[in-house]
């Protein structure tokens, strides 16, 4: 009980740590300060977060800014240099050198091959073509279930709630070879104000504690594509979906949460190579 109690509580110590890096990544991320905050020595707590995190807290930071940084790149309008500034890099060749290393292309060249994400405020009935197409299939899930964390906010910071997810589950020993990870998205995030979105970052467990939540994610029909690319080019395949295929479908939408279900590690994984099954109710 005493080695349980003690993983408990430092997965809860490296909680807090994850929780500041995503709160900070467009400030200075200092490591030693992040050991004072899990409450380690910073030798331990390199190999205490590696151990815990399958990753070391470097790679941890590099990641969740590029992540970001490519999101806004296909956002916004703002110069690589602004973004590379943005997101603590020395200059615009640091972060160009990091971003082709992670994604396979210059972050302009990244830019001009992808569509370009923007928010929709108002309808837009002219018709659009579509380059993407995916292969759609018809499927059921049945009941599976869930421990979870609630999000509210913006969906491409659900990440954080998923990191902090893994780590209470793997200090309660719930992760293993077998682990399944969902995402349960109840808004439209054109129509929703931001801090209002409803999520929730969901793995397969069924005796999970708090601070996690349980549920029972029932039976479902679903029309389901994969979609293989980075998570801030999802909205590709949603926008594809909804103003393309969908419409054109004798179709009956259920009253339901959109479900995605993560195939791969992304930890493990350069963003060209994940793997999202996007998963849309029908009745």
């Amino acid at each position: 009980m005493k080695k349980a109690t003690t993983r408990v509580n430092y997965q809860q110590r490296i909680s807090l740590v994850i929780e500041h890096i995503w709160n900070n990544l467009e400030c200075p991320l200092d490591i030693n300060r992040l050991a004072d905050i899990a409450c380690f020595s910073p030798y331990h707590f390199h190999r205490l977060y590696r151990g815990m995190l399958g990753e070391t807290v470097s790679n941890t930071i590099r990641r969740l800014r590029l992540h970001h940084a490519s999101s806004a790149l296909l956002r916004s309008e703002q110069a690589v240099e602004t973004i590379a500034k943005r997101f603590q890099y020395s200059g615009a060749t640091a972060f160009i050198r990091a971003f082709v290393k992670q994604y396979g292309l210059t972050p302009e060249a990244y830019r001009q091959a992808k569509p370009r994400l923007t928010v929709i405020d108002k309808p837009n009935f002219i018709p659009q073509e579509f380059s993407a197409m995916f292969d759609v299939t018809y499927t059921q899930l049945e009941d599976i279930n869930l421990a979870y964390l609630p999000h509210q906010g913006d969906y491409m910071n659900i990440g954080s709630t998923f990191e902090q997810l893994f780590s209470h589950a793997a200090g309660q020993g719930l992760m293993g070879a077998d682990t399944r990870s969902f995402g349960l998205y109840y808004d439209d995030p054109a129509s929703v104000a931001t801090d209002k979105i409803r999520s929730e970052a969901c793995l397969t467990a069924s005796n999970a504690t708090s601070p996690l939540e349980t549920k029972t994610l029932g039976t479902q029909k679903y029309v389901a594509i994969v979609f293989k690319g980075p998570y801030a080019e999802l909205e590709t395949a949603y926008n594809w979906l909804y103003r393309q295929w969908l419409p054109e479908q004798q179709l009956e939408l259920a009253n339901a949460p959109v479900v995605e279900e993560y195939l791969n590690n992304p930890r493990e994984l350069p963003p060209t190579e994940w793997l999202t099954r996007i998963h849309i109710p029908i009745a």
